[in-house]
């Protein structure tokens, strides 16, 4: 049930244009429909607004219901209901619903990523914005033991709550129906604000009340503290509504670092945002013995590792490292971090992974000054270099195979073997990570080849991978990029640097350090580690390993797009392999390091 960014939607558009576009321009179009909106006599979501429902679609994008009314996303103007759901209005002559959810569980197939409406004591079912046969029906046709005229839904995967579950919000009762077994448990929650919609986002729960929303726990229905808060502060953007606590000031981060699912996390002092425009929140509420055990009052620097043995969150402050794994401090932390990471010195500015494919070895890089210490993972030995043309970074991120140093409010990319900074850099985080109604006017969006730094985890899935081979890839375009990237199509002398240096430059992947190239004559085998002939990798989460052996080709390739290395050699073949477009494919390419198969699990 992850969901796409909010305010940052408007880069997210921007990035899979793959155009080059004028930020300011987009920006006017977007308050040109706004204005339109008002002009059309439309309601606007920045007004006093009480919405009816909210829930994501089948992609994750959500949807705000007022009246025959709804918003997409977290910008634009209101349209009408049914022109998103067709028959919601047209058949049916809704004037409005009373409650929303999305139903997101992969073992229920029949039910699986369908949206369900709730109008007085009927339920609509659609799928892919299409209503379903036989629908609407009775309420208890589908959810016995549910009440009609209901205030709002939300669901509760297992894990938060104790079965995957539906909370359905009537008053101040809640109605929480068992998915699998089809029971319901009625609770009261006097202490929670009569609900008329309500959303899961990030593995938070809320309750939206007039324009105001509360955070509340999905189980026992407390409130958490600091809360009502103004909608219109947070999940939109609403020129006459802002908050102090918010990422748009001048900030200059700590620490930048996804969590075990891709979350995203920004510290700065003893706060963190996650995700996207989510207000601040003290750290400790997501890493509770952060603060409370250790008084902790900031973090140095962050890094998540993930590789097949390890997949913890690290945090650095003065010589102290903490390992966390599902956001709970791991037994014996805090430690020295010279226990942990044998010759990294203290006091660190910022830290980021670099896999094997963009370092030479699986690498940490820990920067202090302008010295960058390369810690080899596999030897626990580290080489120390001076990067003085590198501003100092306070934070930094590998993102799609690129790295970026946060310092200031700026950001630069860089070569990660080299420290050699990218022309154009620095930029504004502010004109390109975030939106800002005062950044971003004159300055042209390049060819953004990120998606959102700041992003759900739909978007990091693309980054972490899924937890299973063949689960659902949000990108449709990840096979393409793989075998864009790895397939090697044209006739040429495999054994010429020169040659793989033209066609490096041809296709345009000058960008990426370390290659590996697989002939196209071996795409059809490739495909099938994914379909049945491989194994998923032991421990390795999507990752798959081929059972025979191809033929590679392995390059190095420097920041002039110069091939340095070339080698060739038979070898098993490492992918990620997810569903793109209903169909299990890779998407990702893994160096080969003696994995293991795990011959009881077959990829398909």
């Amino acid at each position: 049930m992850e969901l796409l960014t909010k305010t940052l939607i408007l880069c997210l558009a921007l990035t899979l244009t793959n155009a080059d576009v004028s930020l300011s321009k987009f920006v006017i179009h977007i308050d040109k429909q706004l204005d339109a909106a008002a002009d059309d006599g439309l309601p606007h979501r920045c007004d006093d607004i009480e919405f009816d429902a909210i829930t994501p679609d089948e992609k994750g994008i959500m949807y705000f219901f007022k009246g025959a009314h709804l918003w997409r996303g977290f910008n634009g103007p209101a349209q009408l209901s049914n022109e998103s759901f067709k028959e919601l209005d047209d058949l049916h002559h809704i004037g409005h619903v009373d409650a929303a959810f999305r139903m997101h569980n992969e073992e229920n197939v029949g039910d699986h990523d369908h949206i369900y409406f709730f109008l007085d004591n009927q339920v609509f079912s659609y799928y892919n914005h299409t209503l379903e046969a036989g629908y609407p029906k009775e309420i208890t046709e589908d959810f016995p033991g549910v009440p009609d005229h209901l205030d709002a839904a939300a669901e509760c995967p297992k894990g938060e709550c104790t079965a995957d579950s539906v909370l359905f919000f009537k008053g101040h009762d809640v109605l929480v129906y068992d998915i699998t077994n089809k029971e319901v448990k009625t609770k009261t929650w006097p202490h929670l604000p009569i609900c008329t919609s309500a959303m899961r986002w990030q593995e938070h729960y809320y309750c939206f009340h007039g324009h105001n929303f509360t955070r509340f726990h999905p189980v026992t229905g407390e409130v958490d503290s600091g809360y009502p808060k103004d909608a219109r502060k947070y999940f939109m953007k609403c020129a006459d509504h802002d908050h102090q606590s918010h990422w748009h000031d001048d900030i200059e981060f700590d620490a930048i670092t996804p969590d075990e699912e891709g979350l995203m996390f920004l510290f700065k002092g003893t706060h963190l945002w996650s995700g996207d425009d989510i207000p601040a929140q003290l750290f400790n509420e997501s890493f509770k013995e952060l603060d409370d055990l250790h008084h902790v009052g900031h973090v140095d620097a962050a890094f998540h590792m993930h590789n097949e043995e390890n997949d913890h969150i690290y945090f650095f402050r003065d010589n102290q490292v903490f390992s966390y794994h599902n956001h709970t401090l791991e037994a014996g932390y805090p430690k020295e971090i010279t226990e942990d990471f044998p010759g990294v010195p203290d006091h660190l500015d910022a830290v980021v992974q670099c896999p094997e494919e963009d370092c030479t070895a699986d690498s940490v890089l820990f920067f202090k000054g302008h010295d960058v210490h390369v810690y080899d993972i596999v030897n626990k030995t580290v080489k120390t270099k001076s990067w003085p043309h590198l501003p100092i970074c306070t934070s930094a991120i590998r993102w799609q195979e690129r790295y970026y140093c946060f310092h200031g409010h700026n950001f630069s990319r860089f070569h990660p073997v080299t420290g050699e900074v990218d022309s154009g850099y620095p930029k504004d985080v502010r004109k390109y990570f975030i939106k800002c109604a005062d950044h971003g006017k004159e300055q042209l969006v390049d060819k953004i080849d990120f998606h959102l730094l700041i992003a759900a985890k739909l978007t990091l899935i693309l980054v972490q991978g899924n937890p299973f081979p063949c689960q659902k890839n949000p990108n449709n375009n990840a096979y393409n990029i793989f075998v864009h990237r790895h397939i090697v199509r044209p006739n040429f002398n495999r054994q010429s640097k020169t040659d793989w240096q033209a066609y490096i430059n041809q296709q345009r992947l000058c960008n990426r350090p370390v290659q590996t190239f697989i002939e196209q004559s071996d795409q059809g085998n490739v495909e099938q580690i994914c379909t049945g002939s491989g194994y998923q990798v032991l421990h390795g989460r999507n990752l798959c390993i081929s059972s025979g052996t191809f033929l590679l080709y392995d390059l190095t390739v420097d920041n002039n797009c110069i091939v340095q290395t070339l080698t060739h050699g038979t070898r098993p073949v490492v992918v990620a392999c997810d569903k793109i477009v209903n169909q299990c494919r890779p998407s990702h390419f893994q160096r080969y390091a003696n994995q293991s198969p795990d011959k009881s699990v077959i990829c398909r």
